[in-house]
């Protein structure tokens, strides 16, 4: 996840610096084949870490779902979510 993480944060970083969101204002993510990542709540978005993202399945009754949400909450409040910034 090192590119992709890499991504995050140089859009991240651009975003705070060009006054289009606040430090923790929004969310970002990227749909990849049947899975999303996700930054997750409260993440700063001009220093996102490895930590800060999150990988869940797109579809709501995704078994693996609960195992790798970490400690974010409920992924179906982030895809109907407004706040969610589509790479």
């Amino acid at each position: 996840m090192t590119g992709l993480m890499s991504q995050f944060q140089m859009i991240g970083y651009d975003l705070f610096i060009r006054g289009l969101v606040s430090s923790h204002s929004d969310n970002m993510n990227i749909k990849i084949g049947e899975q999303m990542v996700i930054t997750r709540r409260g993440s700063m978005l001009d220093h996102l870490r490895e930590r800060d993202l999150v990988e869940t399945g797109i579809d709501r009754n995704d078994q693996a779902t609960a195992t790798r949400f970490h400690k974010a909450g409920d992924p179906s409040r982030y895809l109907s979510s407004d706040a969610c910034l589509s790479l």
